[in-house]
């Protein structure tokens, strides 16, 4: 159950990556157009900040979860 849990928190991390690649691009373009969309680009930068900061949290988590099931399985082989 808790390797299902993993998987789905890796798919997340997956997507938060995907997104905040996204909004950095977004905000690239949004500085690079002729008339600046400088509020686009605000928001494109703190959109993919807070995506940054989901995908290290998600990241924290399956490492966390990852030991988390290695101590389990080291202490159903004891018994």
């Amino acid at each position: 159950m808790q390797s299902m849990a993993l998987r789905r928190i890796a798919l997340w991390r997956g997507a938060s990556v995907l997104f905040s690649a996204l909004g950095i691009l977004a905000s690239w373009f949004a500085f690079q157009s002729e008339p600046k969309r400088v509020i686009l680009g605000v928001i494109s930068i703190i959109l993919a900040l807070f995506f940054m900061f989901a995908s290290a949290v998600c990241h924290i988590g399956i490492r966390n979860g990852t030991a988390n099931v290695k101590k389990i399985l080291e202490a159903a082989e004891k018994e």
